[in-house]
C-alpha cells in the first residue's frame, strides 16, 4: 500500500492519496444535502482520514510543501462540506468543532506516537535499534534516560525523516504528556493540547 520511487521520494504515494481523497471529497458533496452532519463526518473519518494517516509517519515529514498544502486544502473542502457551509468559510473553528487534526498536526501527532512507543520499549524489537538512547551514552540516572537522541546528519533526506524528527519533536513535548500511562492515554492528551 505505500508507493516510494527509485529517488526516495513519495510524491507519487502523496498523489495516490490525493486522488482518492477527491473521490472522497465527491462523495461527501454528494450527500452535503442530505446526510446529517455526524453521518457525513463519519464519511470524512473513513475515505480523507484514513488515506492520511496509512503510512504517515513515514511519507509525512519528507514531502514536499506543496502537497502538503495540498492535503490540507482537501482537508478543508471536505470538513466544509461535512459542515455544509460555503466554499470560502474559515475552517479552524470547524477543525476544533469536530476534533479533527489538520494534516501539518496529523504528522506530529503519529511521530510522537512512535516516540512514545520507543521510550516504552513496545516497538517490535528491530525498530528500537533505530535509535540510540541517553542511558545507552552515559549511567547517570535522569528522567529522560530512555529518550532517544537525535542523531547527527549530513543528508536533506535523513534530516527531514522520522529518525531525525522524532526524537527532536519528544524532546519538546511537555513532561505530563510524557508520562501519559497508554498510548491512547497520550493520543488523548495530544489531541486534548491541540483542541484549546
Amino acid at each position: 500500500g505505500m508507493i516510494i520511487d527509485e529517488n526516495l521520494s513519495w510524491a507519487k504515494h502523496i498523489k495516490s492519496i490525493i486522488n482518492k481523497n477527491s473521490s472522497g471529497i465527491y462523495m461527501i458533496n454528494s450527500v452535503r444535502n442530505i446526510l446529517p452532519s455526524k453521518q457525513k463526518y463519519m464519511l470524512y473519518m473513513s475515505l480523507i482520514n484514513s488515506n492520511m494517516i496509512y503510512g504517515l509517519m513515514l511519507w509525512g515529514p519528507m514531502a514536499q510543501a506543496s502537497d502538503v498544502k495540498s492535503l490540507l486544502k482537501q482537508q478543508k473542502k471536505s470538513i466544509r462540506a461535512v459542515e455544509n457551509v460555503a466554499s470560502n468559510a474559515h475552517t479552524s473553528k470547524l477543525f476544533t468543532k469536530y476534533k479533527i487534526l489538520n494534516i501539518y498536526e496529523l504528522i506530529e501527532l503519529e511521530l510522537s506516537k512512535f516516540m512514545y512507543k520507543y521510550v516504552h520499549r513496545t516497538l517490535p524489537p528491530p525498530l528500537l535499534d533505530l535509535f540510540v538512547s541517553n542511558e545507552q551514552v552515559h549511567s547517570y540516572s535522569t528522567r529522560g534516560k530512555s529518550n532517544a537522541r537525535t542523531q547527527e546528519h549530513k543528508s536533506s533526506i535523513f534530516g527531514k525523516s522520522f529518525l531525525a524528527r522524532g526524537p527532536s519533536l519528544w524532546s519538546n513535548l511537555s513532561a505530563d504528556l510524557k508520562r501519559s500511562v497508554s498510548l491512547p492515554s497520550f493520543t488523548r492528551k495530544y489531541k486534548k493540547r491541540s483542541f484549546i
